[in-house]
């Protein structure tokens, strides 16, 4: 993605595929997905998670674009002015 959220190189579903059948059987049990301009267009930040999460459904996965929601909504309130 750029940071306009355009589509520069599609996602590649093979290729992480491919890379959460690796990290199951190297027993990774959590994987932090963060993608540079996901805050622009988080749909490939978005299905990696969908992909490891079908591939791996013991391996805890989370994505930024998730988290970052979550934070947001769980923090302080802010002072009033």
């Amino acid at each position: 993605m750029t940071a306009k959220g355009e589509v520069l190189t599609p996602l590649n579903d093979g290729e992480v595929q491919a890379l959460a059948k690796a990290l199951t059987a190297q027993g990774i049990e959590s994987v932090a997905v963060c993608f540079l301009h996901a805050y622009a267009n988080p749909a490939h930040e978005r299905r990696v998670g969908e992909i490891l999460r079908a591939a791996s459904p013991n391996c805890s996965s989370r994505c930024r674009t998730r988290s970052s929601a979550s934070i947001a909504n769980t923090s302080a309130p802010r002072p009033q002015r």
